[in-house]
């Protein structure tokens, strides 16, 4: 990826922290990862039953409630990943617009090609990494020059910043990796399923649909780490830990004691 640097009149362009966004989108991840373990909690439960009906006359009611808890947490799971999606994307476009502006930079895609990069099936295997990979690099440059240990400004414009921490991090990694291997299960899952016809077909499935709720689910909680992390970046714990803090000069003594407690009071 190319990031250019912004010229002297976009370098001013305030874009506020979108802290609220990746919260919200943190809380979702990690309820849809919940309801993926439950999920696949569920499949298991149905792969049991057909297990024992090889041999046994299964109770009308035990296959009723395995059949309504995975068509409930299935489709459950699959709402609220798609509700953090929703949220997920916004979030990012704000977080790379943010860590741009910070770094005094412009992303290297716009608005639109990071949504096609995340949404068109298949492709996204790879181009939700790239985007999140930006997201991770940007948010990285930026706090090393927001800390004022490097400025982007002194390089070329157009040009790669190389001595910039670039190379992807060990949580994006992990990520990204999940991120696949839940892909290839999917199609797997789809593969099988309209080919797998026969019981031994069904029963493969029924096992891929638990590798796929259990990736799923790791997907999920490994997206939450990394929102969690881009977080820790935009509001660094040093910050964090100072709000609500009243300044007094050294000379204040007891009576900068009483403002301090007043102060307190008044929050």
């Amino acid at each position: 990826m190319t990031w250019k640097q912004l010229p002297a009149a976009g370098a001013a362009r305030p874009v506020d922290a979108p802290v609220a966004a990746l919260r919200l989108s943190v809380f979702l991840a990690i309820a849809t990862g919940v309801l993926c373990v439950v999920a696949a909690g569920a499949q298991t439960w149905r792969f049991a039953l057909m297990t024992r009906g090889r041999t046994e006359v299964l109770l009308a009611g035990d296959v009723t409630a395995s059949d309504a808890l995975v068509v409930i947490a299935g489709w459950a799971a699959l709402i609220l990943a798609l509700a953090t999606v929703l949220a997920l994307l916004p979030a990012l476009g704000r977080t790379i617009e943010f860590a741009a502006a910070r770094a005094g930079l412009t992303p290297s895609r716009t608005a639109g090609q990071r949504v096609g990069w995340l949404l068109v099936p298949g492709w996204n295997l790879y181009g939700a990494g790239e985007v999140l990979g930006e997201a991770d690099a940007l948010l990285r440059v930026s706090a090393s020059t927001h800390r004022g240990l490097v400025d982007p400004r002194r390089e070329v414009a157009g040009q790669l910043i190389s001595h910039l921490p670039l190379r992807a991090s060990r949580k994006l990694v992990v990520w990204w990796s999940l991120w696949l291997i839940n892909g290839l299960l999917a199609i797997a899952v789809l593969l099988r399923g309209y080919f797998g016809t026969s019981e031994q077909g069904i029963a493969d499935t029924v096992e891929l649909h638990i590798a796929l709720n259990v990736s799923a689910s790791a997907v999920a909680v490994a997206t939450a780490v990394l929102l969690t992390g881009f977080l820790r970046v935009i509001t660094p714990k040093r910050e964090r830990g100072l709000q609500g803090w009243v300044l007094l000069p050294p000379h204040a003594g007891a009576e900068g004691g009483a403002v301090l407690a007043d102060a307190v009071r008044k929050k």
